[in-house]
C-alpha cells in the first residue's frame, strides 16, 4: 500500500469514527501526519507531497498545514462534503454501505429464528449499527459468517430438542469440526449469557453450551434407588443396580416412569463422589446429573415429579458456595418448587469448617444474590468466616 493511499484510508477513518458521520451532518475535519510513520519514513515523501498538493488544487482536501516547509505535511484539512471523492481515490466502499448490508442480512437470518433470545440478540445488533453507526466486534468480517450460521444451528437444535456434540455441531453448521471451539464459543457463551433465560450467571461455560444443545462430551444421569423404568418396550428395574445406574442423556426423553408407593424422598447431588457414597435405600432416590441439570434432564426430572407429586419430599445436597446455592436455586426454580436444602447447614459447616476454602470480600459480597430464606443463617456464618465448603468433605472420617 502506497504512503498516499495509507493517508487517505487514515482520513476515511478519522471520518468514519466522528460525530459527523454518526449524525449525518456536514463539517471539517483533520488529520496530522507529522505522527505518520508510513508518512514519515517514505523513501518516496516528495512525490506523496506532490500528490497531496494535486488533491487540494482539484478540491478534494480543504488545505494543508506544512510541518517542515516544503518537507514534511503536518495536517491535512477536509470536508465531508468531499467523502464520496474520498472514497473513490481508493475505491473503498461506504461504511454506511456496509452497514447497510449486514443489517439487511441479519434480518434475512431473522426469518429463520423462532427462539426469542436468539431474535434479541439479533435485533441489539441491529440497532447497534443504526443507532451508533458501527459493527459490532462479533459481526465483523472474520466472524460474522460464522456467528449468525451458529444462531441458526443453535435455534434449529433447540426447537427440535436435538443435542449435538461439540465438533459434530460445528462440522453440520461451520464446515470445520473446530472452528466452533476454537473461534465462536466465548462469543456465544457471552451472548447466551446475556440473552437466554434459562442460563444462570454462575453456570460455567460447558453448562452454557449443553442449554444450548451443543455438548463437549457425552456425560450420563446417573440415579441410585428402588425406580421402575420403561425404555424401548424393555423393564428396567433399578434396584438391580445398587451402587447406581448410568442413563445416557438421549434417553432420557423416550424413557416411562413408574409410580412406587415406598419412595418417600428424592435427592439431587452436585458431586458424584458423594452420590457413590450414600448406601442404597429402597425407600430414596439418589440422582447425580454433574450440577446444573440440562434441558433434558429437566424433562426427566419434571416427570418424576409429575409421578410423584408431593408425596414424597425433594431435597438437594451440595457445595457450601456460590455455585452450590446457585444449583440448588437453579433447580428449585426450574423443577421442583417445593425443594429444601439437604447437609447444607450451619450444624454440618460447622463440623467441617476446618476443611474451608478461604474466600475473599468480592466472593463473599456475591452471596447476597441468592436471596434464599432457607441460607440466611447459613450464608451469613460463611460471611462471618469467610471460608466456603466443598461438598466431598463430609465424607472425611
Amino acid at each position: 500500500m502506497t504512503s498516499t493511499r495509507i493517508i487517505i484510508e487514515q482520513i476515511i477513518d478519522k471520518y468514519e469514527g466522528s460525530t459527523h458521520f454518526k449524525n449525518r451532518t456536514d463539517g471539517n475535519l483533520s488529520i496530522t501526519l507529522y505522527d505518520c510513520l508510513a508518512y514519515l519514513e517514505s523513501e518516496n515523501r516528495d512525490k506523496v507531497n506532490k500528490e497531496i498538493v494535486q488533491l487540494v488544487k482539484r478540491g478534494v482536501f480543504n488545505k494543508i498545514s506544512w510541518y517542515d516547509p516544503q518537507n514534511i505535511i503536518g495536517k491535512i484539512s477536509f470536508s465531508t462534503i468531499d467523502m464520496d471523492q474520498i472514497y473513490q481515490l481508493v475505491n473503498r466502499k461506504k461504511k454506511n454501505d456496509i452497514l447497510h448490508e449486514i443489517v439487511l442480512e441479519i434480518k434475512e437470518c431473522q426469518e429463520s429464528i423462532h427462539e426469542k433470545w436468539i431474535n434479541s440478540v439479533l435485533e441489539d445488533f441491529i440497532i447497534e449499527m443504526e443507532s451508533k453507526k458501527r459493527i459490532p466486534k462479533l459481526l465483523l468480517e472474520d466472524k460474522k459468517s460464522n456467528l449468525l450460521r451458529s444462531l441458526i444451528g443453535i435455534d434449529f437444535i433447540q426447537q427440535s430438542g436435538e443435542t449435538l456434540l461439540m465438533r459434530i455441531f460445528s462440522k453440520k453448521y461451520l464446515v470445520d469440526s473446530k472452528i466452533f471451539e476454537k473461534s465462536l464459543k466465548n462469543s456465544i457463551v457471552s451472548l447466551a449469557k446475556k440473552y437466554h433465560p434459562d442460563v444462570d450467571a454462575f453456570m460455567d461455560d460447558e453448562t452454557i453450551l449443553e442449554e444450548l444443545g451443543i455438548m463437549k462430551t457425552s456425560w450420563d444421569l446417573y440415579l441410585k434407588g428402588d425406580l421402575t423404568l420403561e425404555f424401548d418396550g424393555e423393564i428396567i428395574k433399578t434396584k438391580s443396580f445398587p451402587f447406581g445406574l448410568g442413563l445416557n442423556r438421549n434417553m432420557l426423553s423416550d424413557v416411562t416412569i413408574r409410580n412406587n408407593p415406598s419412595i418417600k424422598r428424592l435427592i439431587t447431588i452436585e458431586n458424584k463422589t458423594n452420590f457413590e457414597s450414600w448406601d442404597f435405600n429402597n425407600e430414596i432416590i439418589y440422582i447425580f446429573s454433574y450440577g446444573y441439570p440440562s434441558p433434558k434432564e429437566r424433562k426427566f426430572l419434571t416427570r418424576i415429579l409429575d409421578v410423584f407429586e408431593d408425596r414424597i419430599n425433594y431435597l438437594h445436597s451440595g457445595d457450601l458456595d456460590l455455585g452450590g446455592f446457585s444449583i440448588y436455586k437453579y433447580i428449585k426454580y426450574s423443577v421442583f418448587p417445593s425443594l429444601k436444602p439437604f447437609q447444607m447447614d450451619t450444624q454440618i459447616y460447622n463440623k467441617y469448617l476446618i476443611y474451608g476454602e478461604n474466600r475473599d470480600e468480592t466472593y463473599l459480597k456475591k452471596l447476597n444474590n441468592i436471596k434464599l430464606p432457607e441460607f440466611d443463617d447459613l450464608i451469613g456464618l460463611i460471611q462471618k468466616e469467610k471460608s466456603t465448603l466443598e461438598q466431598e468433605a463430609f465424607l472425611i472420617e
